[in-house]
C-alpha cells in the first residue's frame, strides 16, 4: 500500500513534524509495509528528517524531484536556515550609473507608465514561477496512479495567509482533481481552517472539498468558519456542517507520557515557549507595540518564576521561534542585568523527537503556538495559552481549558502572573483533568486510522 501526505511542511514547524510522524506511526502500525510519500514545501528536509519519500506539492513549489530516503544526503539538514545578510545600497554618484537605481527613478518620474511596468513585470514573474508545471502536472498524473490514498493531513490546511491562493490552496485543488480523474481516494483529516480572503482561495477550497472523498476538522469552530466563509461567496457548495470532529493528529503521537507524580518539595518544572508573532501583520500599525508588550510580559512572568522555587526551561515548537527567545532572554537580561542569559535553560528541539523528548520533562507549559499547547496537553501539562490566533483560541475552549487562555494582543503582567498562579494553585486536579481528556481526544484519533485505512484499501 502506498500512501501520499499532503501538507504545508518545511520541517520548520515542528507541530506539522508531529502530524506527520503521528500518521506514519499509527498506519504502519496496523500494516508495517505502507510506503509513504511526502508531498512538502522542502522534499530533501523533510526525507531527511522522517525518513519518507518526498516531492513538492505542485510547480509553483519547485520542480517535480522525487527525494527517497537512500537518496538523501546522509548528513543531517542544518536545524536552524542561515538568516540572510542586508544588502547595502549603493551611496552617492554610484547610484545614478547604478541599472536598478536608474529604472527606479526613471519609474518615478513617469508614475502611471511606471506601475504598468511593475504590473507587467509582476504578472511576468508570476508566469515564469508556473514554468514547471506542466511537467509537474504530468509526473503527479503518473505517481497518483500508482497511490492508494492521497491524504491532505492536519495543521492549517485551510489557509492563504502564505503563499496566497496559488500556495496551498492550490496544491489541494490540483490533486483532489488529480485523485478524481485517476480514481484515486482523497481525504481531508482533522483539518483546520485559517484566512480564506481571495475568492480564487475559496474557489480553490470548495472544489478540493466536493472531490474529497473523507472530510473531517479538528474543531467545530473551524468546520463552521468554512462553511460561513464557503456561503458567501459559492452556491452549491460542500455540506461541511455535518462533518465529523476529530481532534490534531498529533493527540496520538505514539509515547505519551503517563502524568508524572508531584513533587515532593511542591516545586515544578516550567517550560515557556514563545512565539515569533506578526510574521504575517507587518506593515499593520500598532504590531510592534503588541510585540513588545507580549515579550515583556512573558520576561516578567520569566523572572517571578526564577524568584520562586520552581526551574525555569525555555522550548521552541518552531524553527521560526528562535528569533523571539533571543529576543525575551535579551529582555530578561535587560530587566535584570545580572542574569546571563547563556545561563537559562534551553531544551533541544531541533526536530520532533528533541521536542517531544523535552517537553516530556516539564510540568508546566506556558505557551502561544497551537503546537507547543497541544503537545504540553498531551503530556498531562497545564498549560497556559497566550494566544494570538484564533485557532488557539478554538482548541483551549474545545479542551475546556478557557480559564487559562490569554489574549496575547492585550496581554497584561498582573492577569497573566495571577493566571498562572492559579494554575500552580490547581495543579493536581488540573493535572488530572487534562490527561483525562488528552487521553480522549487520542482514542478519538485512533479511530479515524481504520477508516482512512479502508479508503485506501477499498477506495470511496
Amino acid at each position: 500500500m502506498r500512501i501520499a501526505l499532503l501538507t504545508p511542511y518545511s520541517g520548520a514547524n515542528l507541530g506539522d513534524g508531529a502530524i506527520h510522524d503521528a500518521i506514519v506511526a499509527n498506519m504502519q502500525r496496523y500494516d508495517e509495509s505502507i510506503e509513504f510519500v511526502s508531498l512538502v514545501t522542502e522534499p530533501e528536509t523533510i526525507c531527511a528528517l522522517h525518513g519518507t519519500s518526498a516531492v513538492t506539492p505542485s510547480g509553483s513549489i519547485g520542480p517535480f524531484e522525487l527525494t527517497r530516503p537512500q537518496d538523501a544526503a546522509t548528513d543531517r539538514p542544518r536545524p536552524l536556515p542561515r538568516r540572510p545578510t542586508a544588502r547595502q545600497k549603493p551611496v552617492g554618484p554610484e547610484t545614478d550609473t547604478n541599472l536598478l537605481g536608474r529604472i527606479k527613478s526613471a519609474i518615478k518620474r513617469t508614475p502611471i507608465a511606471g506601475r504598468l511596468l511593475v504590473a507587467g513585470a509582476r504578472r511576468l514573474s508570476w508566469l515564469w514561477s508556473k514554468r514547471s508545471e506542466p511537467s509537474h502536472l504530468r509526473r503527479s498524473f503518473a505517481l497518483a496512479r500508482n497511490l492508494d490514498l492521497i491524504l491532505a493531513c492536519g495543521g492549517g490546511q485551510l489557509n492563504d495567509a502564505y503563499g496566497n491562493a496559488w500556495g496551498h490552496p492550490y496544491a489541494l485543488f490540483r490533486w483532489a482533481a488529480i485523485a478524481k480523474l485517476t480514481g484515486t481516494p482523497f481525504a481531508i483529516a482533522s483539518v483546520g481552517v485559517g484566512s480564506l480572503s481571495l475568492p480564487l482561495s475559496r474557489y480553490f477550497i470548495r472544489r478540493a472539498l466536493s472531490w474529497s472523498d473523507y472530510r473531517s476538522f479538528r474543531d467545530p469552530a473551524s468546520r463552521d468558519r468554512l462553511s460561513n466563509s464557503l456561503s458567501n461567496s459559492f452556491s452549491g457548495r460542500p455540506a461541511t456542517r455535518d462533518d465529523p470532529i476529530v481532534p490534531d493528529f498529533a493527540y496520538s503521537l505514539p509515547g505519551r507520557r503517563e502524568p508524572v507524580a508531584e513533587r515532593r518539595n511542591g516545586a515544578y518544572r516550567i517550560a515557556i515557549s514563545p512565539i515569533k508573532y506578526g510574521a504575517h501583520r507587518r506593515g499593520v500599525p500598532g504590531q510592534e507595540a503588541v510585540y513588545r508588550n507580549y515579550v515583556d510580559a512573558l520576561a516578567k512572568l520569566a523572572l517571578t518564576i526564577l524568584d520562586s522555587e520552581h526551574e525555569l526551561v525555555f522550548v521552541t515548537s518552531s524553527w521560526d521561534d528562535v528569533e523571539a527567545l533571543e529576543l525575551l532572554l535579551r529582555q530578561i537580561a535587560r530587566i535584570r542585568p545580572e542574569i546571563d542569559p547563556d545561563s537559562l535553560v534551553k531544551l533541544p528541539s531541533d526536530d520532533v523527537r528533541a521536542l517531544v523528548s523535552s517537553l516530556s520533562t516539564i510540568d508546566v507549559m506556558i505557551a502561544s503556538r497551537l503546537h507547543s499547547v497541544i503537545l504540553a496537553q498531551r503530556n498531562a501539562c497545564p498549560t497556559l495559552a497566550v494566544s494570538f490566533e484564533a485557532k488557539v483560541e478554538a482548541h483551549m475552549r474545545i479542551f475546556g481549558q478557557e480559564r487559562f487562555l490569554i489574549d496575547g494582543s492585550e496581554i497584561d503582567e498582573t492577569v497573566l502572573t495571577r493566571r498562572f498562579r492559579e494554575m500552580l494553585d490547581d495543579f493536581v486536579p488540573l493535572r488530572r483533568d487534562i490527561g483525562e481528556k488528552a487521553e480522549a481526544f487520542s482514542e478519538r484519533v485512533q479511530r479515524q486510522y481504520p477508516l482512512l485505512l479502508d479508503l485506501a484499501r477499498n477506495g470511496a
